[in-house]
């Protein structure tokens, strides 16, 4: 037997591999989505890790909000036009 030196948090990711785990993990994409791991890490008692990949998930998601809009705002500009909102560039 040998020690890989993960992480309890790695851990509770690359080692779930049998079915109960496999199912459980599935019906928590089901139930909550992209969010799953937070559900996931609380499970495993992990909790202030799940918290982290909470606040670390919604940083991501403001951020990827922010490049959007600044990339519709190049392109209405390039095309000198009114802003369009996020609603009309993707329609």
């Amino acid at each position: 037997m040998f020690d890989l030196g993960l992480a309890p948090v790695t851990l509770s990711f690359v080692g779930a591999s049998n079915r109960d785990d496999l199912k459980t993990i599935r019906e928590l994409q089901e139930q909550h989505g992209e969010e799953w791991p937070v559900y996931w890490l609380k499970s495993r008692e992990l909790s202030d890790w799940g918290d982290l990949w909470l606040e670390r998930y919604a940083e991501h998601q403001a951020a990827a909000k922010a490049v959007k809009q600044m990339k519709l705002t190049e392109l209405t500009e390039q095309k000198g036009q009114p802003e369009l909102t996020e609603q009309e560039a993707t329609a």
